[in-house]
């Protein structure tokens, strides 16, 4: 067992010279700004919590907002979305963006912040996400994803991006937060390197995004701490993944790696002036085919004990703006793997597959409930880093330059230590506020404006207080449930999905209900497969391999000359690479007839 970071707040009384900090934009808007501590949203400071959420590895748009309202039942005030270029542009000159490809609707249940990704590649989808229409194009050779012409200023990859980026950031700046809308960063590449054209490829999605109406800031996000794509865009940050982002079904869960330091320092480095960001920190992680534990093993490795020891550490290195990848993993449909993933995109994330809340959604509510709770922690310098007074202990010390509060941050030395020891530390004659927050786990916070914590439900979703304080919930329970709710405003009535329920005033600021819960029913008759009655049908799957099928509507595969490097196996007249014909994806059959008067011993396809 890991033992999870301990936090003290501390509140000095001493009084501090004044302090100011000059905010920095991107020259197109004042809606988000920055300074070396943390963002500004229409100017409130701002400690970013975001999720990842994919819209197509859950494919129906009427269930993207019970993903929303869990984000926000998590206490995190952003989400981040990718978008899929391969199946929004499936053909050259055909951009998509209909059913779910089509954002909209998660904008309109997503009313507070959101993160939105362009031109991003993900490493556990066929070819990244990048269109067939596109990876065939011609170079030498066309799949290298460094010095090669993909991801390149190429001018037939320029060309390539255009009809796709053009309506995508179209649709993405009709909805930034300066048109009212929820958008307020845009992610131009993701894990990309230094390079001949690379450079100025991304410089010039940042330029055409400008062009066609954005001006929310733009970022790109490093692969880890290598520097790259500096200066290409407003903003930079990179990812961390401290356990591994894949393969975690084989993983022990005993077994972790150390702790990192060097997050604060390198930040400071390359980029001092502005928030510490991660695009992508690690929330769960993705399982390859023929693991033995699968993602049941990969929820047990990045646990809860993972979130507080490795979350508690980014925080203490100055981080203000996070996304954790995944919230929701979801399903990958159809023909989108790659080809070491598997249908299930689960990640052993806060919210499984099955949209179930996990133990890791009550601990980011946790974590949320603290930095909702004190503020001065979005602006804080580092002090002092103490790994020598007291044996096997680690303490950083942080505090806010304008209020002088402090904020002690213990850990284990060694990320693998489990065991449990007393101690003192020396922290001056400051007042203390600390807490135990181990019954918080089923609070939620309606909202400064809604002053009330609601306990007991299994989810609240919802939640709606009138000038006459009556109180409108929404959610779910999973068994009939006591809850309590404290608040200090006046509160008259309680509603229950729309259900009045009886509530009893206990003190002056608590209240208590009882939720009754009633299982459904249900109502599926299955039929009688071994009746007589039962008619069975049957229709041919493979009508292609009789003599006498119509094969004219097929595409002839007469190409004799191709500008991939691989040649064909057994020579040729005819080239038979599927992407030459406009099939890039999906199982594809091959129709051919031959003249072979004797045996057949050998057939050689490729």
């Amino acid at each position: 067992m890991h033992l999870p970071v301990l936090w003290l707040a501390v509140l000095l009384v001493a009084l501090f010279p004044q302090f100011s900090t000059s905010l920095s934009n991107n020259g197109l808007t004042t809606a988000v700004e920055w300074d070396e501590y943390s963002f500004f949203i229409l100017g409130n400071r701002t400690f970013i919590q975001s999720g990842e959420f994919h819209m197509w590895r859950l494919p129906v748009p009427c269930l993207w907002r019970d993903i929303v309202q869990k984000v926000k039942a998590a206490g995190l005030n952003a989400i981040s979305v990718y978008f899929h270029w391969g199946m929004t542009n499936p053909r050259q000159g055909e951009v998509d963006l209909t059913g779910i490809n089509d954002f909209r609707p998660l904008l309109r249940k997503k009313r507070g912040s959101g993160l939105s990704r362009g031109l991003v590649p993900s490493s556990e989808i066929c070819t990244g996400g990048i269109p067939g229409h596109v990876a065939w194009l011609p170079g030498n050779p066309p799949w290298n994803p460094y010095n090669g012409e993909l991801r390149s200023n190429d001018t037939f990859y320029q060309n390539a991006w255009q009809d796709y980026w053009t309506s995508v950031i179209t649709l993405i700046a009709k909805n930034q937060i300066t048109q009212g809308g929820p958008i307020i960063l845009l992610q131009i590449e993701n894990e990309y390197y230094n390079g001949a054209g690379q450079n100025e490829y991304v410089s010039s999605l940042r330029s055409r995004a400008v062009d066609l109406g954005v001006v929310i800031p733009t970022f790109v996000n490093d692969a880890g701490e290598f520097s790259n794509l500096l200066g290409t865009t407003d903003l930079y940050g990179f990812d961390a993944y401290p356990f591994s982002a894949s393969n975690c079904g084989n993983a022990n869960p005993s077994v972790w790696r150390p702790i990192v330091t060097t997050w604060g320092d390198y930040f400071d480095t390359v980029a001092p002036t502005q928030p510490h960001f991660f695009p992508e920190f690690q929330g769960g992680s993705a399982d390859n085919w023929g693991n033995v534990g699968g993602y049941a093993t990969c929820r047990e490795f990045v646990n809860t004990q993972f979130q507080r020891v490795f979350y508690h550490q980014m925080w203490a290195s100055g981080a203000t703006a996070e996304n954790y990848y995944m919230f929701y993993g979801g399903t990958t449909w159809a023909q989108l793997p790659y080809s070491q993933g598997y249908t299930s995109y689960d990640y052993g994330a806060p919210v499984d597959e099955q949209r179930m809340l996990t133990e890791k959604h009550g601990e980011l509510k946790l974590q949320s409930l603290f930095l909702r709770s004190f503020k001065d922690f979005y602006t804080t310098d580092l002090v002092d880093i103490d790994d020598t007074s007291i044996s096997d202990l680690y303490v950083t010390h942080l505090q806010n330059p304008l209020s002088g509060a402090s904020f002690y941050i213990f850990r284990h030395n060694d990320a693998t230590a489990n065991t449990t020891f007393q101690f003192s530390y020396p922290l001056g004659q400051p007042t203390i506020a600390s807490s135990s927050w181990g019954g918080y786990a089923n609070y939620v916070d309606v909202g400064a404006s809604t002053p009330f914590l609601i306990s007991g439900p299994y989810l609240v979703r919802n939640a709606f207080l009138n000038g006459d304080g009556n109180l409108a919930l929404w959610g779910d329970v999973d068994t009939s449930t006591d809850i309590q709710i404290f608040g200090s405003g006046s509160l008259v009535s309680v509603q229950w999905n729309s259900s009045p329920i009886n509530i009893e005033q206990i003190s002056p600021a608590v209240w208590t209900a009882f939720i009754p819960f009633t299982a459904p029913s249900p109502s599926i008759v299955l039929p009688d497969l071994e009746s007589a009655s039962t008619v069975w049908r049957f229709r041919d799957s493979l009508p292609d391999i009789q003599s006498d099928f119509d094969g004219s509507a097929m595409v002839p595969a007469d190409q004799t000359t191709t500008t991939s490097v691989f040649p064909p196996y057994y020579g040729g007249p005819w080239i038979l690479y599927a992407d030459m014909y406009g099939f890039h994806a999906g199982n594809l059959l091959w129709r051919g007839t031959f003249i072979q008067g004797g045996y057949i011993e050998q057939l050689g396809w490729a």
